[in-house]
């Protein structure tokens, strides 16, 4: 779900969505973000930790960092650049 994290970057939890429902969330919301404005993507999902950052790739955009947090989660910020 989105929402903002600390320093005011727009946050999408995507929980443990899989593989099959990543691109449709993914797509919808970078549709949402004008060019050159950044997204968290938090993801839990073995397959989706690997499946997203190709993506955004692949998609065009840029990603600007990875973390792997904590609870196993990896944070991804990707930007929007098309």
């Amino acid at each position: 779900m989105p929402g903002k994290g600390d320093d005011g970057r727009r946050v999408c939890d995507l929980g443990a969505m899989g593989c099959n429902d990543v691109p449709m969330e993914f797509r919808r919301n970078m549709q949402a973000l004008e060019v050159g404005a950044s997204i968290e993507f938090v993801v839990r999902d073995p397959s989706a930790k690997e499946d997203l950052p190709p993506l955004a790739r692949m998609m065009g955009h840029r990603i600007v960092s990875e973390e792997h947090l904590d609870d196993g989660a990896l944070a991804i910020v990707i930007e929007r650049a098309r």
